[in-house]
């Protein structure tokens, strides 16, 4: 009973900690701003943030202001926003 006891406990403590890394919003999000490639990758420059971008081939859109559907993670080295579309932004008239 006691070894039982501690197994249970040794697994709540590695769910804790497996968690540490990188935390997922499951809602998708939706953002408008600047798609720039730097030394990171391609990232996604909004008024407030910036974003690493994955996902989907977005090498044709740098330099463009687009609106992009997707999951934001956390991670040690900043946001991440996994792209699950993209399209090219309308100018504000």
């Amino acid at each position: 009973m006691k070894l039982k006891k501690v197994v249970l406990m040794l697994l709540a403590v590695g769910l804790v900690f497996s968690g540490i890394g990188m935390a997922a919003s499951s809602d998708p999000v939706i953002m408008t701003g600047m798609l720039q490639a730097n030394d990171n990758g391609i990232v996604l420059v909004t008024e407030n943030e910036t974003y690493t971008v994955t996902g989907e081939a977005l090498d044709g859109m740098v330099g463009k202001t687009v609106e992009i559907t997707g999951v934001v993670q956390e991670s040690d080295s900043g946001k991440i926003l996994q792209v699950l579309s993209i399209k090219e932004a309308v100018p504000a008239e």
